[in-house]
């Protein structure tokens, strides 16, 4: 893992991180029961924020065709 991952990890930039991952991080920081399941929160909760952006309007079907 490198230094700047690591560093994005602690601002709690772990969107998208694998489940091994975390488990693996667990391990290199010996967390217990209780930290492990806040970090696996943690995840959980940054990834329920990251949805796909949508458009904001639709295009009409003749501007379309037009295009």
């Amino acid at each position: 893992m490198s230094t700047d991952w690591y560093t994005r990890l602690e601002k709690g930039h772990i969107t998208g991180v694998s489940e091994d991952v975390l488990n693996a991080v667990s391990r290199a920081l010996q967390l217990d029961d209780a930290e492990r399941a806040h970090l696996f929160d943690v995840a959980r909760a940054a990834g329920a924020g990251h949805r796909p952006r949508r458009p904001a309007h639709k295009v009409r079907p003749g501007l379309r065709a037009g295009l």
